[in-house]
Formats: structure tokens, C-alpha cells, sequence
């Protein structure tokens, strides 16, 4: 008995095996198979004319492209040109003309007719502006005077500021000198004793303010006090008479500097050409 089930077991055992070496070689060829399959599908895909991508069209065909030939140009004889004339120069432009008029009131601006209106630039001065409008710079107080709403300051000026340049005093007469009447040398004292009236106020306000640590300020005040003095003494060339006018109205001490100024340069000389 133990002999016959030691057989049994070996036959079943080689079966089994068997059974096992036929089922690996299945395996073997069902993958085979498969890769067969894969091999031609993938063939099938790439060769066949439907499946293949499609040429974006006009890439595939060369577009013919027809050049139209450029006209050519025929030659032809040139036109007459018409001769240009030469642009006529541009006239000089006349010198300003001052009329001559008898003043109501000269000291009031409304009574005396706006010539020219000057916008300030750099290095304007009341003097030059008299000077290049008026062609008597020492007239300057008189133009001053007449802009003083817009100038408190005669020294200060700012660029683009206007100044209204009026008819000037005084008269051309014949021998080529320049005559003034009561009344316009009137007009030219008041001018000069506000010019030095202004001057003398701005140069006491320095002084006033100047202390250890602002002296700088008692200079500007002397520098403004000495034109307060220089404008009266201007003033005489007009008429050397004035200076008996300014007796009363000058500060203290004032008189004796600009009688010093005539002892020492004389009167100025005349203002009346």
C-alpha cells in the first residue's frame, strides 16, 4: 500500500509539471501574439495614406507669383518755370514819435498818454527804460512815479512785469535842446523828492532792523540813504534853484551832505538837452 500511494503521488506530481510546462508555453505565445498585433497596428497607423498628417495647404504647392514690370519712365522736356521774385525786404520799423501836447495835470498819470507797454527783462531799470524810451535816462523818478502802484520798490524789478512808459516832459526846440515850462519842472521836483523820499523810508527799515547777527542790513540801509541823497543832488541838474525847494523837506542832516556833494563836484550838468 505505501508503495502504490508513492506512485500515485509521483504520477500526479508529473502531470502537474507537465500541465505547467504547457501553460508557460502559452504564455510564451499569447505574448508573442501580442507584440505581433502591436507590431503590425503600429505599421497600419504610420503607412496608411488616411492616418497620415495632413500638409497645411499652400505649403504643399508653390504659389506662381507675377511681377508687374515698372512703367518706364518716357522723358519729357522740362516746363518753364516762372522766374520767383525776390521777397521785398522788410521795411524798418518807424522810430516812436512823441506828440506834443500842453498837460493838464502831469502829476496824474490818467492826464498822460500811454505810448508803449514794456514787459521787464533782465537788467531793466526805471534809468535804462527812460533812457531807451525817453532818451533822457535822468528823467527816470518821473517814469518811475507814474508806475509806483506797481513798483514800491524803484530798485526792484521782476522779469515779465509791465511797466507803461508815457509821454515824456519837456519839448524839442530848435537849437536840438530840450525845454521844460514851470509845470513840467514842477513834475520833475515831485519825482525826485518821492524818488528820495522812498529811498530814505527803505534805508531807515534796514537800519531798524539790524542787530549782532543781521548787520548786514545796516549797509543795505546806508547803500539806500546815500540814493536818497544822490537823487536830490541829480535833481539840480533840472535847475540848480531846486535846491532851495528841498530846505524844509529833507531828514536832518541831508541838506549839508548834498551841499557838500555841490562844493565838492559842482552842480550837475544841465538836464534840458
Amino acid at each position: 500500500m505505501g508503495t502504490e500511494h508513492l506512485g500515485r503521488l509521483s504520477l500526479d506530481a508529473a502531470r502537474a509539471f507537465e500541465d505547467y510546462r504547457i501553460g508557460k508555453k502559452h504564455v510564451v505565445l499569447l505574448m508573442l501574439c501580442m507584440a505581433l498585433f502591436d507590431f503590425v497596428a503600429l505599421g497600419f497607423i504610420l503607412f496608411h495614406p488616411g492616418l497620415m498628417r495632413q500638409a497645411p495647404q499652400g505649403a504643399a504647392h508653390d504659389t506662381e507669383v507675377i511681377q508687374t514690370p515698372e512703367p518706364v519712365a518716357v522723358p519729357t522736356e522740362p516746363e518753364a518755370v516762372a522766374p520767383v521774385a525776390p521777397e521785398p525786404e522788410p521795411e524798418p520799423e518807424p522810430e516812436p514819435v512823441f506828440v506834443e501836447r500842453e498837460p493838464e495835470d502831469i502829476s496824474d498819470p490818467a492826464s498822460r498818454e500811454v505810448l508803449f507797454t514794456h514787459y521787464v527783462q533782465w537788467g531793466d531799470t526805471f534809468y535804462s527804460l527812460a533812457g531807451r524810451y525817453w532818451d533822457k535816462e535822468h528823467l527816470w523818478p518821473d517814469l518811475w512815479l507814474l508806475n509806483s502802484g506797481s513798483f514800491p520798490d524803484p530798485d526792484f524789478m521782476v522779469v515779465g512785469d509791465v511797466v507803461r512808459i508815457y509821454d515824456p516832459l519837456g519839448r524839442s526846440a530848435d537849437n536840438g535842446q530840450r525845454s521844460f515850462d514851470e509845470a513840467e519842472l514842477d513834475r520833475v521836483f515831485e519825482a525826485y523828492l518821492a524818488a528820495y523820499r522812498r529811498y530814505r523810508q527803505i534805508g531807515d527799515d534796514y537800519i531798524a532792523r539790524a542787530d549782532g547777527r543781521r548787520s548786514w542790513y545796516r549797509t543795505l540801509g546806508r547803500n539806500r540813504i546815500n540814493k536818497a541823497h544822490w537823487a536830490v543832488y541829480s535833481s539840480l541838474r533840472y535847475d540848480p534853484e531846486l535846491l532851495h525847494r528841498y530846505r524844509s523837506l529833507l531828514a536832518p542832516g541831508d541838506m549839508e551832505i548834498i551841499e557838500e556833494y555841490v562844493d565838492r563836484f559842482g552842480y550837475p550838468q544841465s538836464g534840458r538837452n
